[in-house]
Parts: C-alpha cells; sequence; structure tokens
C-alpha cells in the first residue's frame, strides 16, 4: 500500500502533516515506546514482528511530517469485516 498523506495539525499549523504509511521493522523502536508508555500490559517486539510477517495484517503508522510516529493500527480484514488488533 502507498503511503497516503492527510492534512492535519490544529488550524493555526497548516505546515504540519500527518502520513500514514505501512509499517515496517525500521519502526518497531518507536512503536514499542509508544506501546509500552499507554499500555498496561504491551505487546512484545515478537508479537509485533509476527503480525508484520503475517499476510492477513495490515500494520500502519501515522507520522508527523513523515518524521515522528505518533500513532499506529493493527488490524485484519477477514470475510469483509475488519478484526482491530491494536491501536495507538
Amino acid at each position: 500500500m502507498a503511503a497516503k498523506e492527510y492534512a492535519g495539525g490544529d488550524r493555526a499549523d497548516r505546515d504540519t502533516e500527518l502520513v500514514i504509511s505501512d509499517m515496517a521493522e525500521d519502526d518497531l523502536a518507536e512503536v514499542l515506546a509508544i506501546e509500552r508508555a499507554v499500555f498496561p500490559a504491551p505487546w512484545s517486539e515478537n508479537m509485533f514482528r509476527q503480525e508484520l510477517q503475517f499476510p492477513l495484517s495490515r500494520n500502519l503508522t501515522a507520522k508527523v511530517s513523515g518524521l515522528e510516529i505518533v500513532g499506529y493500527i493493527n488490524f485484519r480484514i477477514i470475510a469483509g469485516e475488519v478484526h482491530l488488533f491494536n491501536i495507538a
């Protein structure tokens, strides 16, 4: 999936872009930092790696101006239904 861009930020800051793109192994350090900060029982690095390798899994990151990861989502679409596994 190609990266998609969404012009986000508040109205005073129109230079900020929220870039949604496929999660890569290089993103895991930032993703794990968020995961550990927001969940009392965070996913392990291995759990994220397994999702990245699973063919039906969709793993996306949200980056501010294409640089800093500020969120992510892991889901699968099965039989026309979205099965959400993780979001932050």
